[in-house]
């Protein structure tokens, strides 16, 4: 179809019919049935009715190709780069952007829009991390109060540093339950209160914690485990649990610092099994075994992703 055929089949034609013949072709280009030629046609077509000059026809376009899976990419950025009312209709649900469209897409489309993508589910961790980087509160908020955002360090560390004047915002980040410790560490000294309390029972966070204290206690305790034998780290263990410091952040930090010997001898004490059994399961078991010794030994479930990685980091190759 050349444009002068384009140009014949909307010249002359009225809003209400140029928003009918969007329907079409949006219909059109969401069909997997069509040849080749047919789907040219409508794709030549579609990029003449995304810059129209009518909202009303350019709106009904975006309703109908927003599922479109081939939909070119070029009709997709003029949409996502519409008035809000045509592009986050599309921007809501459309699949047709990659990691690297959405990267540069979020840099260039509307405040409104990036509100709208905040919303999105599923949610692409890319998709997350950029707009943790570029919207501002209204986008910050929608993205977590979206339960389908991967809440990974990045986003969050990415949010607290850009909103650490917002309480609003950061309240809303320490609600979310699925925060890795390091982040929920960190919000304890930036939130309000009432929201401090709820964190710190989610977390199992000390009602006295105090941030600053906590990570240099934290780390008098991993440099004392540098100069302590094999044989005496039962002793070190038995004291930190009466002084009520073998706490799972105490336990992570220690083995991510490379004392897994620390944390075996850590869980014997806490799940009351016996060294032979966490051995075991600490050197050889699955995850699902690991999780279980966890919760044996009350480590929140939040935290159980992030012991199981610094436990596989530690393992010699099979």
């Amino acid at each position: 179809m050349a444009d002068s055929e384009v140009d014949t089949m909307l010249d002359g034609k009225d809003e209400d019919a140029r928003s009918k013949i969007a329907d079409r072709v949006g219909e059109r280009l969401s069909s997997d049935e069509m040849s080749q030629t047919d789907r040219r046609a409508a794709e030549i077509l579609a990029r003449a009715l995304a810059k129209d000059a009518i909202v009303r026809v350019r709106r009904a376009l975006s309703m109908t190709v927003r599922n479109a899976q081939h939909l070119p990419l070029d009709i997709g950025l003029i949409i996502a780069h519409d008035v809000d009312s045509v592009a986050c209709p599309f921007l809501a649900v459309t699949d047709i952007f990659s990691d690297e469209d959405w990267s540069q897409l979020l840099l260039t489309i509307s405040r409104g829009a990036r509100a709208t993508v905040a919303k999105r589910s599923p949610m692409q961790e890319v998709v997350a991390k950029g707009l943790s980087g570029v919207g501002d509160s209204v986008v910050a908020e929608n993205l977590i109060e979206n339960s389908a955002v991967p809440m990974t360090k990045a986003v969050c560390q990415t949010l607290i540093n850009r909103f650490e004047t917002e309480v609003g915002v950061l309240d809303k980040l320490a609600l979310r339950d699925d925060l890795i410790t390091d982040i929920a560490v960190q919000l304890t000294g930036r939130v309000s209160d009432a929201v401090r309390d709820k964190l710190s029972r989610t977390y199992k966070i000390p009602g006295s914690f105090d941030p600053v204290v906590e990570e240099a206690a934290i780390g008098a305790i991993v440099v004392l485990l540098k100069d302590t034998s094999e044989e005496d780290l039962m002793v070190v263990v038995q004291t930190l649990q009466a002084e009520n410091k073998l706490t799972p952040t105490v336990l992570l930090k220690a083995l991510e610092a490379g004392y897994s010997d620390f944390l075996e001898v850590g869980l014997e004490v806490l799940s009351s099994r016996t060294a032979a059994h966490v051995r075991s399961v600490i050197r050889r078991a699955d995850e699902g075994a690991v999780g279980q010794l966890l919760g044996r030994s009350d480590i929140p479930a939040t935290m159980h992703p992030e012991f199981w990685d610094a436990i596989k980091s530690q393992r010699p190759p099979a």
